[in-house]
């Protein structure tokens, strides 16, 4: 059974990963800066002189060590619940990797024995980029061919499909049973708004030299103003899958230029809002990002078994986000015709996914129904109504 977990262990994420180059990691000092530029939004002055002393601290205690520590540990990390699965039968190794290298596999539930065309899949274990382009080659495949197989009729001989027999135990199935229960629970209790913005897309946006998806995270932040009256600490997805081993960072779009062109856009006797805006003052942080680089430096404390830092319990950590405490979780789908769906981070939070055509953006948006605080469908008409505010802005003042 070592041989068979040694073997499972050794990841080949991409055919020709030995080419691509290293995911770098910023340095201590570097990553601390930009988090003290990204909690500068949520902070008096007090408080971010604070946290100033607290990041100091940190960078000059055990911030250095765990950094050492966080490189020795890069490499490989074993599921513990896969090697649990695995030391319960050495068999269950062998029907996973079928799994793992199977190119479809259909899970029959006993009380739902239905398979539904829909892509209920989450990307867990690779980057939703994956699964959009499956699904862009598929739906390009179906418009090229309208809707008919024109391919070669005869059917090849295939395996018959082989159903998975795993070995479990009581712990096992408890689990499953508690997980079960738990998505049901928080399934029930989420509201879904899904609707196209048609009035423009990335055509005009583009025409404005305006970049779409810049256009949409500050009318996102816009719409989140003028509903909570603050600003909304925000993550938005940024692929780092060109580096081996790379996933996602954060890129944390509401910046100290948002909230204060959000302010402006408030006040209608400011510039901004009589039509001389100053949107391309706006910048994101986005080089170099910082929540995987802590992330790494939480967890390898939390193994050694250290008081958690300072840094990681100060208020302005969780206020501007970290720790997975961001109010807006936002993604770009892409350019294509499919939409994402995503759950809010916290329970005061909101999900939102977006896909950008020439003509007209789409938003799935989410809110959890037991908040009082939220409202999905407020926010989408904001965010339309933010559309509308800012391509006004780019139009020339009638004297």
């Amino acid at each position: 059974m070592e041989n068979q977990l040694a073997k499972s262990t050794e990841e080949r994420t991409f055919q020709y990963q030995d080419f691509l180059p290293s995911l770098p990691v910023p340095s201590l000092g570097e990553t601390l800066k930009k988090y003290l530029e990204s909690v500068k939004p949520f902070a008096n002055e007090e408080e971010y002189k604070k946290t100033e002393e607290i990041v100091q601290k940190f960078q000059n205690g055990i911030g250095e060590k765990l950094q050492q520590k966080l490189l020795e540990r890069a490499k490989g990390k074993r599921n513990w619940a896969r090697e649990y699965l695995i030391g319960l039968d050495p068999e269950n190794l062998t029907l996973l990797e079928k799994i793992q290298s199977s190119l479809l596999v259909f899970s029959i539930e006993d009380h739902s024995p239905q398979v539904e065309p829909e892509d209920y899949s989450q990307h867990s274990p690779y980057d939703a980029m994956v699964i959009v382009n499956i699904s862009s080659y598929v739906d390009n495949k179906i418009i090229e061919n309208e809707g008919r197989w024109k391919g070669s009729e005869k059917v090849r001989d295939i395996p018959l499909p082989e159903e998975l027999v795993f070995t479990v135990d009581e712990k096992i199935l408890n689990d499953i049973s508690q997980a079960e229960a738990q998505f049901l629970k928080e399934a029930s209790d989420l509201k879904v708004v899904v609707q196209p913005f048609t009035s423009f897309g990335k055509n005009l946006t583009k025409q404005k030299k305006l970049h779409p998806d810049t256009f949409i995270q500050l009318a996102l932040q816009l719409a989140y103003y003028r509903l909570h009256g603050r600003p909304g600490c925000c993550y938005e997805t940024a692929m780092t899958r060109y580096f081996y081993h790379g996933r996602t960072e954060t890129m944390r779009s509401c910046t100290v230029e948002a909230v204060r062109w959000c302010q402006s856009m408030q006040d209608p006797s400011t510039s901004v809002s009589t039509g001389k805006g100053k949107m391309h003052l706006i910048r994101f942080n986005c080089s170099k990002g910082i929540d995987r680089h802590l992330l790494g430096l939480f967890l390898i404390a939390k193994e050694e078994g250290l008081p958690v830092p300072e840094l990681f319990t100060d208020p302005l950590f969780s206020k501007s986000g970290g720790g997975g405490n961001f109010v807006l979780s936002t993604s770009l789908v892409g350019y294509l015709r499919f939409q994402g769906l995503v759950v809010p981070m916290v329970h005061n939070g909101y999900g939102l996914f977006y896909h950008i055509r020439d003509d007209k953006f789409f938003v799935a948006c989410t809110a959890w129904k037991s908040c009082p605080e939220t409202d999905a469908e407020k926010l989408v008409k904001l965010l339309f109504h933010a559309f509308h505010d800012m391509i006004q802005l780019t139009n020339p003042a009638h004297l």
